[in-house]
């Protein structure tokens, strides 16, 4: 995504964005948070590269901290076999740094040691737990190794040193490689988290758990118009009292098929599933969806994609729903929409689109009813390509909740940039309160935002 400059300088456009909710277990800051900035890259020479940056805080909402920050980092080619690399930056929330040593006797083995002190991390939202005492960073070591055109594998350690809980992870995993169109994994993590914290109510130490996680993945890409994966996880954690005991079950597909030139068939399928010793982490998250897109061969000027979405989402009560909130409200939903864009010239195109939601909600407090949810959206939107790499968008949003008897009416302007053929990063403001999202049922979306968008 670089922009080159001369032959040994670029520069580069990045940016962040992020929430942050307060649950149960955390008191940290809660809002969103947007960030751009910008890496210059000098190439002194073919082993050695030098890089400045700086990032500012352009999107800010609630009680989140700013994060102003500039940094240097760069990599150095040390001979054939080792190489080292670093970066180092101040800003609002502190000090930032990292650092590794690789080590590559052959093209097929890789072992490296690093190390990490992250600066956010400091200002987490409480997940697994907030900050007790003075963050350390973390040792991470680690090797790769390829046996064949087939079968490649890593193993990784991780000590964090987190104030006063440190933890150690050992982390594996196998990948099998049969042919260009299939690809097989499998992982393994265990772990252990001391715990050296008081628990307030009791005024003992709070007990250590040990972690366990099992996943299993595969992935298909073949000549025949069809394309898929899936991953499935396992996670166990096991305290000494109990009371941290937890079991995860993860499930995750997706399918693409061409069913033709123009038509081109998506269904995707999410599952989570959460059990505790108490009803806090207790929860249940089910996505499938099923689409159909419309993009000619012979002309691009007209694309259409037309979805169906079912949501089953009953968060626990430290959990994030699908708002991104951990206030926001359970639901179980069936929407419907269609999306459309035409290219009038080849500088302005129109777009369209409209959403039903048929379906009921309920707020999270115990013995809450659920209640109707009925909603429908309509959004047009104008895109104006103004030069070569930057685009202008303007859209109007009409959002109409049948249970409240409500119309909400917006607006939303943007610009984008162009970050090489196949991305784009776009700064904008929206006018209104609600999303183009069907699913997201909390209307707090107005302000200033930061989007990445990713294109075939």
């Amino acid at each position: 995504l670089g922009i080159g400059i001369t032959d040994q300088v670029s520069l580069e456009p990045f940016g962040r964005y992020s929430e942050k909710e307060r649950n149960a277990v955390s008191n940290d800051e809660t809002g969103r948070r947007g960030d751009i900035g910008l890496r210059s890259t000098f190439a002194w020479n073919d082993k050695t590269e030098i890089s400045v940056f700086g990032q500012g805080t352009v999107a800010l909402s609630g009680k989140r901290a700013a994060d102003h920050r500039g940094g240097i980092g760069g990599k150095r080619q040390l001979n054939e076999k080792v190489d080292v690399a670093g970066e180092m930056s101040y800003g609002s929330l502190g000090f930032d740094a990292t650092a590794t040593l690789g080590y590559g006797p052959t093209a097929d083995d890789r072992y490296y040691i690093g190390y990490r002190l992250d600066a956010e991390r400091q200002d987490s939202a409480g997940w697994p737990y907030d900050l007790t005492g003075r963050d350390l960073g973390s040792i991470v070591a680690g090797a790769r190794r390829r046996f064949s055109e087939q079968w490649s594998a890593y193993g990784e350690d991780n000590y964090d040193m987190f104030g006063e809980r440190r933890s150690l992870t050992q982390a594996y995993g196998v990948t099998y490689t049969p042919d260009a169109r299939w690809s097989f994994g499998g992982g393994l993590e265990v772990g252990t988290v001391y715990d050296n914290t008081i628990n307030p109510g009791s005024g003992s130490k709070n007990p250590d758990f040990d972690r366990k996680a099992i996943s299993l993945s595969t992935n298909y890409r073949g000549s025949d118009n069809i394309d898929g994966k899936a991953k499935g996880e396992m996670r166990f954690d096991d305290s000494e009292d109990n009371s941290r005991d937890a079991d995860s079950y993860l499930l995750s597909a997706a399918l693409g098929i061409k069913t033709s030139e123009d038509w081109r068939a998506l269904a995707s399928f999410d599952i989570v599933l959460s059990n505790a010793t108490d009803t806090t982490r207790d929860g249940e998250y089910v996505e499938g969806s099923l689409g159909f897109a419309y993009r000619p061969a012979k002309s691009d000027r007209l694309n259409g994609l037309v979805k169906y979405t079912y949501l089953h989402d009953l968060p626990g009560a430290d959990q994030v729903s699908i708002d991104g909130t951990s206030n926001g409200p359970a639901q179980r939903s069936n929407i419907f929409s269609m999306d459309g864009n035409y290219d009038v010239t080849r500088r302005v195109t129109l777009g369209a689109k409209y959403g039903v939601r048929i379906g009921e909600q309920r707020e999270r407090d115990q013995g809450a009813n659920w209640e109707s949810s009925i909603a429908q959206l309509g959004i047009l939107r104008a895109d104006y390509h103004v030069v070569h790499n930057w685009d202008a968008l303007l859209e109007a949003r009409a959002l109409w909740d049948a249970g409240a008897g409500t119309a909400d009416y917006g607006a939303l302007a943007a610009v984008y940039r162009h970050l090489g053929g196949n991305m784009k990063l776009g700064l904008g403001y929206n006018f209104g309160r609600f999303s183009d999202d069907l699913r997201d049922l909390v209307h707090d979306d107005q302000g200033v935002f930061i989007n990445l968008i990713g294109k075939l």
